[in-house]
């Protein structure tokens, strides 16, 4: 790091208006830095020049920020200078996000933004190999409970030369770092830098939970360990491709029927996502739940045109994905083919059947005509018409959009949007679109419509959510999970529940411990 100083200036040091944005002290107290002379930082630079990092600079860097548990590596951060051979040299700067305040979402902080793709670290392959034998033997002489005390000590000195400066590293931030550093050292033979930091980071709330004791923190430490170091190799593979390349392996995954939306099983199962995505392998379970709800021969002929996963959510109503044609003959089908065509140029059929089924639907539904009113409804602007204009499957969904809104004068949709608003601090519905104007309106009639405990409307989930020990809900779903959750707590309490409940346990007795 570049040699940092506390400083203090008085005001006057300054030139006229230059602390227009700080607070007006005298003396000014902050840090002073050396300056690090750079082509720039990492950002500007090609990407294959990450390759030619050395793997020392990037164990550096991977063991300053897990020491100090810095949550702003992001590739801004570092800058790069390239030596007379042309090898980029990296010089780590803007530690204001280290040592971080303890608090319930610290660990969530941590694992997105230490051990998760924001840090920059990870995009680094040198990051990816062992740590040398001059950085083990360096690591191997860390002493956590020395370094605590002595940064404790060190913030007690501070706060004397600068009152109140002291005050913003706690000894709760410290104790996370000496637990970071303890499973440095836990990790450091097991484990590439890069591998360190995610396993660390996506396992922080556990690892740093107070009510851990050492004891108990290696033993969690060592089975966290052992666990990611079966997966490196598919880490760092994950963690080196593009940032395009990741999103489309997350569509790939997620489109073929697999989680690869959940970051904490992608980050723990990298080689059993990499494995389908570079063989674009639908997941197997979902094939056979789709084909067990639609037929396999159905599902099979509609992967010709939509993804496992578009399937798999509107198996419960297949026709919304392959209609039925009637007693067409194969010379109307044609030229229903022909007219979808001509009216839809730029969409490649794959599935005749289907293609000829929409274009029934969008016939049914009053054609183009049907299409421009309902752009006109909808306030659609030119970008948002391009769709419909390029998939008769889109053009159907904005017309039936169009007929689902709640049509009401101006004063009153504002009224009761206001009404939402004011109750949810999430929903902020944009008003210059009708539909998502009307849908906000339609949870809105749900919440006015609920009444629990002699109270109506967003009084009454107020009081649900009490009951159940839930938070007041700032957004639709949480209320209407306190309304379903209120539902099943009432239907669980019936007398004929409970009686069903005490036949459970006669014929399987294992099962009263599992069913709530």
């Amino acid at each position: 790091m570049p040699e940092t100083h506390i400083v203090a200036l008085p005001k006057n040091r300054f030139p006229e208006g230059a602390l227009s944005q700080v607070e007006q002290t005298d003396p000014l107290v902050g840090s002073l830095q050396q300056f690090a002379s750079a082509d720039g930082d990492l950002r500007d630079q090609p990407l294959a020049d990450r390759n030619k990092v050395p793997p020392a600079q990037c164990q550096k860097m991977a063991v300053l920020d897990l020491l100090t548990l810095n949550l702003d590596r992001h590739a801004g951060n570092m800058m790069v200078k390239y030596d007379k051979t042309g090898t980029p040299v990296l010089t780590p700067i803007d530690h204001g996000l280290t040592f971080p305040e303890a608090s319930d979402k610290a660990g969530k902080r941590i694992a997105r933004q230490l051990g998760d793709g924001f840090n920059a670290t990870l995009s680094l392959p040198g990051a990816h190999e062992p740590f040398s034998a001059e950085m083990v033997e360096g690591i191997d002489r860390l002493d956590p409970v020395a370094m605590s005390a002595a940064m404790k000590t060190e913030v007690g000195v501070i706060d004397q030369a600068f009152p109140g400066v002291g005050n913003t590293i706690s000894d709760a931030s410290i104790e996370m770092s000496r637990r970071s550093t303890m499973f440095l050292k836990l990790a450091v033979r097991a484990l590439s830098p890069a591998a360190v930091q995610v396993a660390f980071g996506q396992n922080a709330t556990e690892l740093l939970d107070p009510a851990l004791d050492d004891a108990a923190f290696t033993s969690k430490a060592r089975s966290i360990i052992f666990t990611a170091s079966e997966e490196q190799d598919g880490r760092a593979e994950y963690f080196c491709m593009s940032k395009g390349e990741q999103s489309m392996m997350t569509k790939a995954l997620r489109d073929n029927g697999w989680p690869g939306s959940d970051r904490k099983w992608l980050l723990a199962n990298p080689s059993k996502a990499l494995a389908p995505y570079r063989g674009n392998v639908r997941n197997p379970a979902i094939m056979e739940e789709v084909g067990k709800k639609i037929g396999t021969d159905l599902r099979d002929r509609l992967l010709k045109t939509y993804t496992l996963e578009d399937i798999r959510r509107r198996a419960d109503d297949p026709t919304t994905l392959a209609p039925d044609l009637g007693d067409m003959t194969g010379d109307e089908s044609q030229k229903q083919l022909q007219a979808r065509r001509t009216a839809f140029p730029k969409y490649r059929i794959v599935d005749e059947a289907t293609a000829i089924g929409f274009w029934k639907r969008f016939n049914d539904a009053g054609g183009m005509t049907a299409l421009e009113a309902a752009e006109t409804k909808l306030n659609s602007t030119p970008e948002e018409k391009k769709g419909p204009r390029n998939s008769v499957e889109t053009a159907v969904e904005r017309i039936a959009w169009a007929k689902s809104l709640i049509v009401i004068s101006d004063q009153e949709r504002d009224a009761r949007v206001n009404d939402l608003e004011a109750a949810l601090a999430d929903e902020r519905p944009g008003r210059s679109k009708p539909r998502l104007v009307s849908e906000a309106i339609k949870q809105w009639d749900v919440i006015v419509q609920f009444t629990f405990d002699g109270q109506k409307g967003f009084e009454a989930i107020k009081r649900a959510a009490s009951s159940l020990g839930q938070k007041v809900p700032t957004s639709f779903s949480m209320a209407n999970s306190v309304m379903r959750n209120v539902a099943d707590r009432d239907l669980v309490a019936s007398p004929d529940a409970q009686q069903e409940l005490r036949e459970l346990d006669l014929v399987w007795p294992q099962a009263k411990n599992s069913t709530s």
